[in-house]
């Protein structure tokens, strides 16, 4: 570690391909011996990503949270085997795919009845939407003296909202502020730069001493065939086995962030991804927990964790 950096941990939204972000996580702590929330200053995801930020901030081990999607990927993505792709796609037409009962079961055990301010790991910054508004909620634990909007909302309740991907699960109200909330992956599939800002803004760091590692959850760069109609009907933008226009936007933004991060920061911003091409992204989609799909996410895991300590960010910063 250099001098009294502050340092953000921004975690990507991408359904079961958290997976992949769970098992980088604890490819990392192996690699440095070290509880990888102790490593950092602030946490900040978005939908899974979002999920695992407050798992993390609350003391579980990246090693637990990449076993739970291992166990239970298939009570979050219940997928009848018997029923036709196609037909399973047409369900998305008039209802969201997935109820959320065996996401909502999991995180009531996980994290039962606790609130933000029960939250004592690490300060941690979880984006939404507000349905009603379009407009950006960031939920956040109190660690600043003029925060605590947020202290006494349940943990499970910010988790449900975050996620909350149009789709593949209903909108999710809050009982605190009667309020129905979507996916944060709208307001910023990655988060890294809502970090860097709270760190500079809120919490008063100099931006000097800020640094941010990302991780992504192999969304790919999906593009547009010259071969697609230039004027491509609803189904092509929304089909719900292929949501090209959800991909495509959280494209856009990822890359965008990761930019201007880049301008920013410079070498004190890392992020841990890799270009996927699109047959493997279709081996892995954001409700694909298949067994297959979960050697591809671990594998790339291992891999990507092991090419990333050998960096000089792991060297400065982490180890």
């Amino acid at each position: 570690m250099m001098g009294n950096e502050f340092k953000v941990l921004a975690l990507s939204g991408g359904g079961y391909r958290g997976l992949f972000t769970a098992q980088v996580l604890a490819q990392l702590e192996k690699a440095t011996g070290k509880r990888i929330v102790d490593q950092f200053d602030l946490i900040t995801g978005t939908s899974i990503g979002g999920i695992i930020a407050l798992a993390l901030a609350d003391g579980k081990r990246p090693a637990e949270i990449a076993q739970l999607f291992k166990d239970k990927g298939k009570e979050i993505f219940p997928r009848c085997s018997f029923v036709p792709k196609w037909l399973w796609a047409i369900k998305g037409l008039n209802r969201s795919l997935y109820d959320a009962r065996g996401l909502t079961d999991i995180l009531n055990h996980w994290f039962a009845n606790k609130q933000m301010q029960d939250l004592e790991h690490a300060f941690v910054m979880v984006p939404a939407t507000r349905a009603s508004t379009g407009s950006p909620k960031f939920f956040k634990t109190p660690h600043d003296g003029e925060l605590f909007m947020d202290r006494e909302i349940p943990v499970v309740d910010v988790a449900l909202a975050t996620s909350a991907a149009p789709v593949y699960f209903p909108m999710h109200k809050i009982s605190a502020d009667n309020t129905r909330y979507i996916d944060g992956g709208l307001v910023g599939n990655a988060p890294g730069l809502f970090g860097y800002i709270e760190a500079i803004t809120r919490l008063k760091c100099d931006p000097e001493d800020v640094c941010v590692l990302s991780v992504g959850t192999l969304r790919g760069m999906p593009c547009i065939s010259e071969k697609t109609s230039k004027r491509p009907w609803l189904w092509y933008w929304l089909n719900p086995l292929k949501p090209r226009l959800l991909d495509i936007m959280f494209s856009v933004q990822e890359q965008q962030t990761e930019n201007m991060l880049t301008i920013l920061m410079g070498d004190r911003y890392a992020k841990i991804d890799t270009p996927v091409s699109p047959e493997a992204v279709n081996d892995i989609g954001i409700d694909d927990a298949s067994d297959n799909a979960q050697v591809a996410l671990l594998s790339r895991a291992n891999e990507e964790a092991g090419l990333f300590s050998r960096t000089s960010f792991f060297k400065d910063y982490l180890n």
